[in-house]
């Protein structure tokens, strides 16, 4: 009994370096885009941020992750970073050494990813989006809202939903 044990505890000891050996999937558009840019990590009132470089080359558990040393005094819960991955369900991962997620983001807007909700609140964005003011002009016109249907009678795929933002003022809409 205890040589099988000692067996399987091997088998699962190679199996784990067998793992972490296996090379990364080639960069998809979205790992470029990262690579491409400074990005700056903040919370919410943006009191406390840092900037964050995100490269291709491999560093276990994934790719290379450069932290400012701000960010070990502004997020103490990022000190053990190690490597970012891009999950197949376009989530950004911030792991430590180990693979543990540290902080795992979703693109909430374009160069503008948000943490998921079981984590604190943070933002990360490109060090070129910091400065651009966000105002309510820039949500007016015609927006797709994300959701596709297949019409297989047509053979063709849309949207199914429009939403139109326009300009007035409070007093001139309709009763």
């Amino acid at each position: 009994m205890l040589k099988l044990f000692a067996l399987l505890a091997g088998l699962l000891a190679a199996s784990v370096a067998l793992a972490q050996t296996q090379p990364l999937p080639e960069p998809n558009d979205a790992a470029r885009v990262l690579v491409a840019a400074p990005w700056e990590l903040s919370n919410p009132d943006r009191d406390r941020r840092c900037q964050v470089t995100f490269r291709l080359d491999p560093a276990p558990p994934g790719r290379t992750l450069a932290l400012a040393p701000a960010c070990g005094v502004a997020f103490p819960d990022l000190r053990p970073a190690a490597a970012w991955i891009l999950g197949r369900d376009d989530l950004l991962r911030i792991l430590d050494a180990k693979g543990t997620v540290l902080l795992e983001l979703s693109e909430v807007e374009n160069g503008m990813y948000e943490t998921s909700p079981s984590y604190t609140h943070y933002f990360l964005q490109t060090l070129a989006a910091v400065g651009k003011e966000r105002i309510t002009d820039d949500l007016f016109g015609d927006w797709q809202i994300v959701g596709d249907a297949l019409f297989p009678d047509r053979g063709e795929r849309r949207s199914v939903r429009r939403l139109a933002v326009h300009a007035q003022r409070q007093g001139d809409l309709p009763a």
